[in-house]
């Protein structure tokens, strides 16, 4: 029992042209790993105290904004790091 496969024009299987022809998609353009806005120097001079944290929510009834007091802690680092 033969199988026909319904080809292109120029002969080739449409599966086995796609395959060919595949190209990988282009590499993510958003870096994996954003620069801090802050240096560890910024970040400890906050550590260990209580601030004012103001921050928004969008929500059915619109923008609303949230103030909270958070205490920042010091950052935890892998061992070997410098603080």
């Amino acid at each position: 029992m033969s199988r026909e496969h319904h080809s292109d024009p120029d002969g080739r299987d449409p599966i086995r042209s796609a395959f060919d022809e595949y190209q990988r998609p282009p590499a993510d353009i958003v870096p994996r790993h954003p620069k801090a806005a802050h240096s560890m120097a910024d970040l400890n001079a906050v550590a260990g105290q209580a601030l004012d944290v103001t921050h928004y929510a969008i929500d059915g009834d619109g923008v609303t904004q949230h103030r909270e007091r958070v205490t920042v802690t010091h950052p935890i680092l892998p061992k070997g790091t410098e603080q």
